[in-house]
């Protein structure tokens, strides 16, 4: 199913066709999921924001003109959710800064099992960890481009920037990684 498949499918859905729709809901759900999981680390959470995307899409299914690639217009939807998202979470950053201070105070090195299973998850959450502190402007690129595959070109698609501007953030992102990760080498 290709560009013009897409575009051909939104069109029927605007005319009401829940089939059509549901072809595309099947095809793009796993990656808006995946944008979504990799943004929180939470599987609920990241379906809500996932399946609020399709709802909007769906509401917004008479207004799409396809002019342009599919999976761009439905990833800004995304993004404009996350960006909308975070704006309501301000309201409960007390909340969440109390939390953080709880999962500073567990003890995560007592997870039980073999020494390698621990490590492996030790290191999977050193890395979620430093991908978590990139700042929002080389996180959202990062994560579209490494975890759902995007070209530079259809992340500036999608976030109203430049190709060289993603080039850019990428280069930072991976700089920034590189200082974060340095010491998983040597340990």
């Amino acid at each position: 199913m290709g560009e013009q498949s897409d575009k051909k499918l939104m069109h029927e859905a605007a005319k009401g066709n829940r089939a059509a729709f549901a072809e595309v809901f099947g095809k793009y759900y796993p990656g808006v999921l995946n944008f979504f999981w990799r943004l929180v680390w939470d599987h609920a959470k990241a379906q809500e924001l996932a399946q609020d995307v399709f709802l909007k899409l769906w509401r917004k299914r008479r207004s799409y003109r396809g002019t342009g690639k599919f999976s761009t217009y439905l990833f800004q939807i995304a993004k404009n959710h996350w960006v909308n998202h975070l704006r309501r979470k301000k309201r409960y950053q007390q909340f969440i800064d109390t939390k953080k201070e709880e999962l500073k105070r567990e003890d995560w090195d007592s997870v039980p099992g073999p020494d390698e299973e621990v490590e492996e998850r030790e290191i999977e959450e050193v890395v979620r960890k430093a991908i978590d502190s990139l700042p929002e402007s080389l996180r959202v690129p990062f994560i579209l481009s490494r975890y759902n595959n995007f070209k530079y070109k259809d992340i500036a698609g999608i976030l109203k920037i430049s190709p060289r501007t993603v080039e850019w953030r990428m280069a930072r992102a991976f700089e920034f990684l590189g200082k974060k990760l340095a010491n998983l080498k040597e340990n």
